[in-house]
């Protein structure tokens, strides 16, 4: 089972695995401090592994039934079902 942090970057989004020993708060750190994540999406269990991390992006959390949203936290289900289904494409340049 997987989903329990995922990093949104500018065209990468790592999942983490679910289990919450899988990786510790300094890992979790390392991922984001190397990727120029924008978005962190996690879940309640895990959300407090971002509490001491310093310069951190957005946090989005999927909430459970009974779980509460954190102050500034993005609520991931409700920003999803707000979201146009259109997305217009982008044109770049490749590097």
């Amino acid at each position: 089972s997987f989903t329990m942090i995922g990093i949104i970057t500018m065209a990468t989004i790592l999942v983490l695995p679910r289990d919450a020993d899988s990786f510790s708060r300094v890992a979790i750190e390392h991922r984001l401090e190397y990727s120029a994540a924008k978005v962190v999406v996690t879940n309640p269990a895990n959300r407090g592994k971002l509490d001491e991390g310093a310069n951190l992006p957005r946090i989005s959390t999927i909430l459970g039934a009974d779980d509460a949203l954190r102050q500034g936290d993005i609520d991931f289900r409700a920003a999803l079902a707000a979201a146009s289904p259109a997305c217009e494409p982008v044109m770049r340049r490749g590097q």
